[in-house]
């Protein structure tokens, strides 16, 4: 993984990645901010053709290697409830759309 720690005593800093084409990475940022002003930090990626990025957020929020695993089981609740309402909806709907395109 690409990591980028940050101890900046600035308040604004910015990060600029550039992944070729084809390429995958993963970036990791650590950020610590020394300033008693408010702290603007921001990470810029240029991606080529085909260029695979993943960037961990959960980790970064928690603080905590796997924690990604927290939002598996959400997601995939959230994608079947979204099937199963999309289903219903469509299901409701599929009578008069199939009226209308018979005319």
């Amino acid at each position: 993984p690409i990591e980028l720690t940050v101890d900046c005593p600035l308040p604004n800093y910015h990060n600029l990645v550039i992944v070729g084409a084809g390429a995958q990475a993963t970036i990791v940022e650590h950020q610590t901010a020394t300033s008693r002003q408010p702290a603007y930090f921001g990470t810029e990626l240029l991606l080529g053709d085909g260029a695979l990025v993943s960037y961990p957020i959960a980790a970064l929020l928690m603080s905590a290697k796997g924690s990604l695993f927290l939002f598996v089981p959400s997601f995939a609740v959230s994608a079947i409830v979204g099937g199963l309402l999309a289903w219903v909806i469509l299901k409701a709907a599929w009578q008069p759309i199939s009226r209308f395109a018979k005319i």
